[in-house]
């Protein structure tokens, strides 16, 4: 198959029929002001950032409120997998890392390495988001022109910091990483647990994430059991999902997975590939930039179980 590619985050801010100069403008709107309008327009109503109950508004006093270095930690994507190594080996959990090959910023040094590359592997960036390049040598010839030419944008300033004011990434190391790819073939199974120092809410499967074959949610409540989706993409309940596949213990040494990856902050999203047990994939501080409705219960439960800290 072919290389599967993605320069932009995903979250959509309907920014992307603009030109530069308009955007540069829009970095001069006050961050709050800034967010309201991003609210409004996605989500069709007035947001109440200073005393938010419902979860996307918690969303919105993160971003303009938050600014403790705790949050770089899970945006800086190497920062993440640094500490998740300490707390799946303090702790003694069946969680896998994947190997990080080269970390830098000039994707040409990685080209001198070219040789010392599996034929499986993953190109993205430190401090951003929804920017990736997965390569399979197997079933085509890297293009290595893109790869530089990717790499040098993505050491550019992007909307993460510079329009949507997601502060964890302005102190995440400005760098380019390959690592291990985790699977065989394209159809990735990640799990995403959302939770917090009181334990998860909820965890959900995507198959088919990077848009090759068709792309399926799965819902789970807590204990990893099987739940209706409140989403247009949910899989219907006949369709089993990986989870369900899995025996009761292995079920359980992901739900372990899932509680420790969480039980640092006050709210969180751990994404866990599912492929001979867990590996860690990363952390999601800003979850679709709070501008996205995933089904009102569910919502609610994340809202329920993140208190705000006391800054």
């Amino acid at each position: 198959m072919p290389t599967i590619k993605s320069d932009a985050a995903p979250i959509p801010t309907g920014l992307g029929r603009i030109g530069h100069e308009a955007k540069r403008l829009l970095t001069l709107v006050p961050l709050p002001l800034r967010r309201h309008l991003f609210y409004l327009r996605h989500l069709r109503t007035w947001g109440n950032f200073r005393n938010p109950t419902h979860y996307n508004e918690k969303v919105q006093w993160r971003i303009i409120n938050d600014r403790r270095t705790w949050l770089t930690v899970a945006c800086d994507k190497l920062a993440s997998k640094e500490y998740v190594w300490r707390i799946a080996s303090e702790q003694q959990l069946p969680l896998r890392i994947p190997e990080t090959f080269w970390a830098g910023t000039d994707v040409r040094e990685l080209y001198a390495l070219r040789d010392k590359l599996p034929a499986r592997w993953v190109l993205k960036p430190n401090h951003s988001s929804g920017r990736y390049r997965l390569l399979d040598a197997n079933d085509e010839a890297i293009d290595w022109n893109d790869l530089i030419a990717a790499g040098d944008r993505w050491m550019r300033p992007d909307e993460e910091t510079g329009i949507r004011g997601h502060f964890g990434y302005v102190g995440a190391r400005k760098m380019i990483f390959a690592e291990e790819r985790v699977g065989l073939g394209t159809e990735s199974a990640t799990l995403r647990f959302t939770g917090s120092s009181r334990g998860i809410t909820d965890a959900g499967v995507t198959v088919g994430v990077h848009g090759i074959g068709t792309h399926k949610a799965f819902a789970h409540d807590r204990q990893l059991r099987r739940v209706p989706s409140e989403r247009s993409i949910g899989a219907s309940m006949d369709e089993r999902s990986i989870i369900e596949e899995l025996s009761p213990e292995g079920r359980e040494s992901l739900r372990t997975i899932g509680t420790a990856l969480c039980a640092g902050f006050d709210h969180i999203r751990a994404d866990v590939y599912v492929f001979e047990g867990g590996w860690f994939g990363e952390f999601t501080a800003y979850t679709a930039s709070g501008l996205t409705s995933f089904g009102p219960k569910r919502m609610k439960g994340w809202s329920d179980n993140w208190v705000l800290p006391d800054l």
